[in-house]
């Protein structure tokens, strides 16, 4: 269960670089940052091209550069990719797509029917990419140009949430390579060679089916240190950087960078166990409900994380995630004497002790903060830094307290489902209601968005009722370039197809 957990972590604390590929030949030498034909992006990891085994944002992003899937999906705006079109049969069962034609693989291969077909039984057999694929029974080619998916329920959300996460590979080179280290989709870039834990260059298509690229060369940086991340962009060695928030006052008056944030989808929170045995204060709602309004969200930002998030006032990103919303629901803003007279209610006027949270040093300053504010309406707790393993291992196996961590999902609010339904993978919180399960269930099913939409906003509304998290923060990430660049920002997927100099 760990592995799984793993994969929905706001923050991927500690990741291995695979074996170094050479696959375009000799390296070429790597260029430096600002020049008009070339990008350097700067990040920290990077562990398989193989399209059908990436879990973390890292890699996606190169997946982003190399691979197409039949439907995009970014911010929340469908995109027809290597699919010209697609309908939907009236029972949400069927999915019939009609293939685009005439389009070429990096080894100048065309892409057929039998590619799209391999494509999709490679991800199903993936342990990777069964969240993806729980809901798909089988799929046919009905001839050289249309692909049936078949569906074993219907499911709402399946373009965004499961389609889009499906790279089209070439059957031939990916059962006669390693696809780990010798990638070929049809993406804007193709592969040219990786210097392990160095840098990964990429060339642009020529034959690319939306156009060639304006950028020639993509080179990805890998760089451990934030520090020498943002050194590398001050001597214009790199382009692209996403800054520490601590440095953030530093780039923003340096005359020569542009800057731009991005509220992400992963959610900061402080959750309790609502599986531990006997009667724990917090099991009562009313005393979750007092830790919400006692804790005030916007000091906690701004003392502990220099002011830069946002906060969080329900589960779901509403900029970014389809359905989330804080129209019709309890809004918890800070107000210590509704948490005192709910403490109250609940049987503690003389406030009460709730025990441990255990938390990583990543977040030490947010829950030193909290503790402050949960103090003042006499809610006490004491606070536990773990060492990452032994944070993760004992949130998987329900043995804690309380604790204040993150998780990021996609961008349909049915997501959550992992989290709050009965008996869910990712269910570590004990909530657990016959209602909110079918309200989750019903809604999936339904292909009306407007029904979805309807059903989505009564469980934001149940949730922040009965508070089994409290929404913190949504993570906000800081990036700096040169004035003259622009590239395509996204809070789901980087395309550097329709970046440029000027």
């Amino acid at each position: 269960m760990r592995k799984k957990l793993a994969l929905f972590l706001c923050i991927i604390l500690t990741v291995s670089v695979f074996a170094g590929c050479t696959g375009g030949g000799d390296n070429p030498e790597v260029v430096s940052g600002n020049k008009k034909d070339s990008l350097v992006y700067v990040q920290n990891s990077l562990n398989t091209f193989n399209p059908y085994e990436m879990t973390t944002v890292n890699d996606m992003r190169i997946r982003a550069q190399l691979f197409d899937p039949l439907v995009n999906y970014r911010d929340k705006v469908e995109e027809m990719r290597l699919a010209e079109s697609y309908t939907v049969s009236d029972d949400g069962l069927d999915y019939t797509f009609k293939i685009r034609d005439g389009v070429k693989f990096h080894n100048g291969a065309e892409m057929t029917m039998d590619d799209v077909v391999f494509s999709w039984e490679t991800a199903k057999a993936s342990s990777f990419m069964s969240s993806y694929m729980e809901m798909v029974d089988s799929f046919e080619a009905l001839d050289d140009s249309t692909f049936v998916i078949h569906l074993n329920k219907p499911y709402g959300p399946f373009i965004s949430a499961s389609v889009y996460n499906v790279a089209i590979v070439n059957k031939d080179q990916f059962t006669s390579s390693d696809p780990a280290q010798d990638p070929c989709g049809t993406g804007a870039y193709k592969f040219v060679s990786y210097d392990e834990g160095q840098h990964l260059i990429l060339e642009a298509f020529e034959d690319y089916f939306r156009g060639v690229p304006k950028i020639k060369n993509l080179v990805f940086e890998i760089i451990t240190e934030p520090a020498s991340a943002l050194m590398a962009l001050e001597s214009s060695e790199v382009d692209i950087v996403e800054v520490p928030t601590s440095d953030w006052d530093r780039v923003i008056s340096n005359d020569n960078f542009e800057t731009t944030t991005i509220t992400a989808n992963g959610l900061h929170f402080l959750a309790f166990n609502l599986f531990l045995e006997g009667d724990s204060p917090f099991k009562d709602p009313k005393v979750r409900q007092a830790c919400a309004y006692a804790i005030n969200r916007e000091d906690t930002i701004l003392m502990a994380l220099n002011g830069l998030a946002k906060e969080a006032k329900t589960v779901g990103n509403p900029d970014y995630m389809f359905g989330a919303t804080e129209e019709n629901c309890v809004i918890y803003e800070h107000d210590v004497e509704k948490a005192k007279a709910l403490l109250t209610e609940a049987g503690y006027p003389d406030g009460v002790d709730l025990g441990e949270i255990a938390t990583t040093a990543d977040e030490a300053d947010v829950v030193n903060s909290i503790k402050g504010f949960l103090a003042e309406a006499g809610i006490n707790v004491t606070i536990n830094i773990q060492d990452n393993t032994a944070f993760f291992d004992d949130w998987d196996n329900c043995n804690y307290n309380m604790l204040v961590s993150g998780l990021s999902f996609g961008s349909d609010f049915n997501d959550w489902s992992y989290a709050f339904t009965t008996g869910a993978w990712l269910n570590q919180f004990g909530y657990q209601n016959e209602a909110l399960d079918k309200k989750f269930a019903d809604a999936v099913a339904t292909p009306v968005e407007s029904e979805r939409l309807a059903l989505y906003s009564e469980i934001n509304a149940e949730l922040q009722e009965n508070m089994p998290i409290i929404p913190l923060y949504f993570k906000t990430l800081y990036y700096a370039y040169p004035k003259g660049l622009h590239f395509p920002y996204s809070v789901t997927r980087f395309e550097f197809f329709d970046a440029y100099w000027e």
